[in-house]
């Protein structure tokens, strides 16, 4: 069994965008948590992305998504026969 932080490890050296929101709710603390430690040890980005927005009521829903860059992903999959 995997834990979640080795889930988004593999996620981010994959290339793949992690977004919060897409983590299920009662995981959620965990999720930003293991990012915290996550970004101790590789090269994450962050940013805000819209998810949606309404002109009409004015409202915009953002959220924070991590990933690694692509010019730090060859150099971190060297070595790593299972990537």
């Amino acid at each position: 069994m995997t834990t979640l932080i080795d889930t988004l490890r593999a996620d981010l050296l994959m290339g793949r965008v992690i977004r919060i929101l897409d983590i299920p709710r009662d995981q959620r603390p965990e999720a930003i948590a293991a990012v915290a430690v996550l970004r101790d040890e590789l090269p994450i980005r962050v940013t805000w992305r819209t998810v949606s927005e309404s002109h009409l009521c004015e409202t915009r829903l953002r959220c924070k998504c991590y990933w690694i860059g692509s010019e730090h992903l060859h150099e971190l999959r060297e070595g790593q026969p299972w990537i």
